[in-house]
């Protein structure tokens, strides 16, 4: 939670702190499981690191094998992709090509 404090005051870190409590205890519980992301060796080292930062930092796990991962990250979708297909195959946290399993 200390990192939570340290990026936003208050009252906001307060609900923050709550609901990451809440979260960990769904975990626990065995609610809800972490998400376990293959990042493509497609994308440039740098934003790999970038991601990987990002899924571990949310609680996610990073894997290697295609079959153990409940979410693919690819580069970037051709130029030719409308915009709807590009949409409906995107993360919503980072906006970048995804698949889910």
């Amino acid at each position: 939670s200390s990192g939570i404090n340290a990026e936003y005051g208050g009252r906001m870190a307060k609900h923050l702190e709550i609901l990451s409590e809440i979260w960990n205890k769904f975990v626990e519980m065995g609610a809800v499981s972490p998400k376990k992301v293959l990042v493509s060796e497609e994308l440039d080292e740098a934003t790999r690191e970038k991601l990987e930062t990002i899924i571990k930092k949310r609680g996610g796990q990073i894997v290697t094998k295609e079959d153990e991962a409940s979410h693919i990250v690819y580069s970037a979708p051709p130029k030719t992709a409308t915009s709807d297909e590009i949409a409906s195959n995107c993360c919503p946290c980072c906006a970048l090509p995804m698949e889910t399993k």
